[in-house]
Formats: structure tokens, C-alpha cells, sequence
């Protein structure tokens, strides 16, 4: 992964925080496999980031 890559992606548990309502912390477990994934926060959670993730990649 790029340093640019990583600045984008820390950049994202700030903004998954805010779009989700849970925090970042919970945010970078989620996305890093330390929390469930399948949990209703965390679908929401990943639901949240593959959209941001579309976002970044069109820019």
C-alpha cells in the first residue's frame, strides 16, 4: 500500500465515525478483522466504507 494509500485510509475511520455513528476506534476493528464484520455495526460499517471507497477511487 502507498503512503498515500495509508493517509487516505486513516483519513477513513474519521469519516466512517461520522457517516456510521460509531466510532473510529470500532470503525478500524471492524475493517482491520478484529470485529465482526457480520454484526449490524459492522455491516454497517462496511457497507459505509465500499462507498467511500467508490468516492476515492472516481477522484
Amino acid at each position: 500500500m502507498s503512503a498515500n494509500a495509508e493517509k487516505i485510509e486513516l483519513k477513513n475511520w474519521t469519516l466512517l465515525a461520522k457517516a456510521t455513528g460509531y466510532s473510529a476506534n470500532y470503525c478500524w476493528q471492524v475493517l482491520t478483522g478484529r470485529r465482526s464484520k457480520k454484526s449490524k455495526g459492522g455491516q454497517k460499517i462496511m457497507k459505509k466504507y465500499r462507498e467511500l471507497e467508490k468516492l476515492v477511487e472516481n477522484e
